[in-house]
């Protein structure tokens, strides 16, 4: 009886925080990112006319077997493959310095940058990418950025045909319904772009999930016993990592726990290994670190309080703030924990009650009211034919994440009514269906609470609860489903679907109206066109290059693939004087067109016309003696985003130049014709499921 009222507690909680953030998606946006967002009636009124074409397609009793399935699979791959061919995003900040230090201890080199004693929580991942791509350095391929796209990609895949052919084990519609979804659910593929652990995260996730279905089906006690070794091995694997996803072991456990669908002694024995393998691997990790030469300098580390008082910033939403991470530094470890806390009780304090509650909305809206890849997928480029020029892409991404938004609106409502269903309809369920409903919700209770009480937000750190969304939904909708059959049509029904209908193409007119104003709204569009790498942040220089006296460096021949129209430099702090003594060259080589180039002092920005093709960069010193600049960085690996660089005709190894060439142009807040064609899709939608409400009602 106590576990049957802590089971209806989890249902509750969980479908409060996703009504909450249902509404949020629904009402807000984040404050930054690829917006404006469409309004409020455009997001209710598409997503109102997709439910409705999703539950007249229902009552057709539509049957999708084998072979259109598997058409419908391939052509999700398609697209797929087209997206990784022509989409790339260059190393930033985190990622570059993930892939840069495991290209280091692929080559041998074991000194580690400073970065990972400020953020210890990436050292694993670093680890796991230099194993991963290991095998192609004896290929003697040292530009991993091309690979590491599609393997996260064909990684993700598997993880969702897993958990899919997993639910077959309970219902063949449901693994259809997932299947589909997932497929078709195109911006967490986005983050196959990325070198880091958001793919990886969520793909062993789907896995776990996948194998607690397994594991609720068995009879076999010896099954039983290997898979639960296995999910013990994963739930490791999972927070070694990425740290928060030990919100996930823990609602494991209190699943585990909570769940009658296993006897205490194999309930114990589940508990007993997950534990064991995490604490056992835990020190295994931290000797496998020790082994390629990582030594936590603690001095270094952001401590914990310091994304807590982050997180409660009144300036923002609560993300990350470049002076809050660095808050108190220069203070002695013990000092500066105490100094943070000081901050965060003042902060609390001076936002009082309806402060923090809409402080707390705010943190809601910026983690999860975008459906889309908002915050971390900048600098993306999309090549011909897609696109004609780079500035084109921020427009794009806003225009996918605006068209994404009603489906995410879909996803997270079909969840809330299938929380509502396990909440009101509990005896009438499947009971292995009610089971992993209830470690969805744990794990999603889990990781709203943690981030938007506790933690910095990012629409990124969400990931982790997409997979959960999804499967909830897939509930839902089958849920759905099955009461759609019993039912039969009547006249107040018809007009009642009309009615709606009427309602949902009125809205899209109010929005559509109202939203127009933004495509009459000028902006300016910055599209990437080349980027030779990254500035380490907090390696105090020590990384800097000096160009050494009379001694001219040029870049490899690299290219251009679109036309860019301005090029950034950042030479630092330089005297007048030895100003005077650089002299600064692009040249284009399928022309012979050069660019001579005036150094001024930190980031510098020129302006000009740059076709695609062939370039050069030259850098010279004409001075008799080295000049301090930032302009050059040793990585110390072949690893290189940018162009190898040679000083005076002799190729340096890990010598990385700073530059980059950008696509900047006035455009509109949004694109009129990606808005028009938003609208007419809806529009169509709408019509198709009225039309087929018609067919319907001739043929019952």
């Amino acid at each position: 009886m106590k576990k049957l009222v802590v089971n209806r507690f989890l249902l509750i909680l969980s479908f409060m925080i996703l009504t909450v953030i249902a509404a949020s998606a629904l009402t807000m946006s984040p404050v930054d990112g690829f917006g404006p967002y469409f309004s409020f009636s455009y997001r209710l009124g598409a997503t109102v006319g997709l439910f409705l074409l999703i539950k007249h397609l229902m009552r057709r009793k539509l049957k999708f077997n084998g072979i259109i399935l598997t058409i419908l699979v391939f052509i999700a791959i398609l697209i797929q493959v087209i997206f990784l061919t022509v989409s790339f995003r260059p190393y930033y900040t985190d990622t570059g310095y993930v892939m840069t230090m495991a290209g280091r201890l692929i080559q041998g080199n074991h000194n580690w940058l400073e970065y990972f004693s400020y953020y210890p929580n990436n050292v694993n991942i670093t680890l796991f990418w230099s194993y991963a791509l290991k095998p192609f350095s004896w290929l003697g391929i040292t530009n991993y950025s091309i690979f590491v796209p599609w393997i996260q990609m064909v990684l993700l895949d598997l993880s969702i045909f897993f958990l899919s052919w997993s639910l077959r084990l309970i219902n063949k519609a449901l693994a259809k319904i997932f299947l589909l979804m997932s497929m078709y659910y195109i911006p967490w593929f986005m983050y196959t772009l990325m070198p880091y652990n958001d793919i990886i995260a969520i793909s062993i996730i789907m896995i776990i999930i996948a194998l607690i279905l397994q594991l609720l089906k068995a009879d076999d006690l010896k099954k039983k016993v290997l898979v639960g070794c296995i999910l013990a091995v994963l739930m490791f694997v999972s927070v070694a990592l990425r740290q928060n996803t030990v919100i996930i072991l823990i609602a494991f456990i209190g699943f585990v726990i909570f769940t009658q669908k296993f006897k205490i002694k194999f309930k114990t024995f589940l508990i007993s290994i997950t534990l064991l393998v995490t604490f056992l691997g835990m020190q295994g990790i931290h000797y496998v670190q020790q082994r390629e030469g990582y030594i936590q300098n603690t001095s270094l580390t952001t401590p914990a309080i310091s994304w807590v008082n982050m997180s409660w910033n009144p300036k923002n939403q609560g993300q990350i703030d470049g002076s809050d991470s660095f808050a108190y530094s220069y203070l002695p470890a013990k000092e500066r924990s105490n100094a943070l806390k000081h901050e965060l009780k003042t902060r609390l304090k001076s936002l009082g009650f309806s402060g923090i509650v809409h402080h707390l909305q705010l943190k809601i809206a910026y983690m999860f009211s975008i459906g889309d890849s908002n915050q971390d997928i900048a600098g993306i480029q999309v090549k011909r034919p897609i696109l004609k020029r780079e500035s084109l892409v921020p427009p794009l991404i806003n225009i996918l994440g605006n068209f994404f938004q009603p489906f995410y609106l879909l996803i997270l409502f079909m969840a809330v009514y299938a929380t509502w269903q396990m909440l009101t309809k509990s005896v009438q369920m499947n009971s292995s269906i009610f089971a992993i409903s209830i470690f969805s919700s744990l794990s999603i209770i889990g990781i709203f609470t943690f981030h938007i009480l506790f933690w910095e937000v990012r629409d990124r750190y969400a990931l982790p609860v997409l997979p959960f969304l999804v499967l909830l939904a897939t509930l839902g909708i089958n849920l759905y489903r099955e009461q759609e059959k019993k039912k039969n049509d009547k006249p107040v029904q018809n007009m009642f679907t009309f009615l709606i209908a009427s309602i949902a193409l009125v809205l899209l007119a109010i929005s559509f109206v109202s939203d127009w104003q933004y495509t009459k709204q000028n902006n300016i569009s910055y599209g990437n066109v080349y980027r030779s790498g990254f500035s380490m942040y907090t390696e105090n220089n020590v990384e800097k290059i000096g160009l050494n006296s009379r001694t001219m460096y040029r870049t490899n021949t690299f290219e251009l693939n679109q036309k860019a129209n301005m090029l950034s430099f950042e030479l630092g702090n330089i005297s007048p004087q030895d100003l005077k003594n650089i002299v600064l060259k692009v040249k284009q080589l399928n022309s012979n067109q050069i660019w001579n180039l005036s150094p001024t002092v930190k980031t510098t920005d020129y302006i000009g016309n740059f076709p695609e093709g062939q370039y050069q960069i030259f850098v010279e010193n004409k001075s008799n003696h080295i000049i301090q600049t930032s302009i050059l960085q040793q990585l110390k690996t072949k690893t290189l985003s940018g162009p190898t660089i040679y000083e005076n005709g002799k190729e340096i190894s890990g010598l990385n130049l700073l530059f980059s060439f950008t696509d900047a142009n006035s455009t509109k807040k949004i694109n009129q014709r990606g808005m028009i064609l938003i609208y007419i899709f809806f529009v169509v939608v709408i019509a198709l499921a009225v039309s087929i409400k018609l067919v319907n009602n001739k043929y019952n």
